[in-house]
């Protein structure tokens, strides 16, 4: 999947009685398959955290049943860990591409309460994790160390979007883990990061832009 450097953090567009919009939503996923970007549903911009159970399965297998010519990935957020994991055993008999994996919510650990965190998770898939530093969500950073000692433990780990919103804070990252894929997680800081050794974005305005976004990761990366 090194061939995407842009996934798009997709929206899930609603009815007015509170129901998924699932006619606009086949549109925007379109979009972005024709504009060559991976996709990523009940990610944060998704409100993946604010959709029930069967609202969440419908999307994946929604996304699933279009067969996209690009990638899709699946957001795994919350706090609760029995949860996440008895999610992600269902998400993988419907085999999406890759699994993008928050840092715990609220509970603001330490890092080896997020190395703990997210073996638990990656334990139990095969498929490509992309790790998710939000500390404006989650209310706490992740700790650098953290990919770098999750790469040395699984094979499945695809790379971290980081949205500390920091370029020390990136730096950091790639110290302790060169050899870990980074994504930005900020449209805005994308320049920045990719001069630090960052391969590509994770966006939200690829939504509105998806060619446009496109262009400008590329242009960013100097392809």
């Amino acid at each position: 999947m090194e061939k995407f450097p842009l996934w798009t953090a997709i929206i899930t567009p609603m009815n007015p009685d509170g129901s998924v919009d699932y006619e606009s939503f086949e549109t925007l996923l379109r979009k972005q398959e024709e504009a060559g970007n991976g996709v990523l549903v009940l990610g944060s911009t998704g409100e993946g955290l604010n959709l029930n159970e069967e609202e969440k399965r419908g999307i994946v297998q929604f996304t699933k049943g279009l067969e996209l010519d690009v990638p899709f990935m699946v957001g795994i957020g919350g706090f609760n860990l029995s949860a996440q994991v008895d999610f992600i055993h269902w998400v993988n008999e419907i085999k999406p591409d890759a699994l993008l994996l928050v840092t715990p919510l609220y509970a603001k650990p330490g890092a080896e309460g997020q190395f703990e965190w997210f073996s638990e998770l990656m334990a139990e898939t095969e498929l490509p994790c992309m790790l998710y530093n939000v500390p404006s969500r989650t209310g706490v950073k992740m700790h650098p160390s953290v990919p770098a000692r999750l790469s040395k433990e699984f094979d499945n780990l695809m790379g971290v979007k980081e949205a500390s919103g920091s370029v020390e804070e990136f730096k950091a990252f790639r110290q302790e883990a060169p050899d870990v894929k980074f994504y930005s997680g900020d449209d805005g800081m994308t320049p920045d990061f990719t001069k630090e050794g960052g391969v590509g974005l994770v966006s939200v305005a690829a939504n509105v832009w998806p060619k446009a976004t496109h262009k400008y990761v590329e242009l960013c990366s100097g392809r």
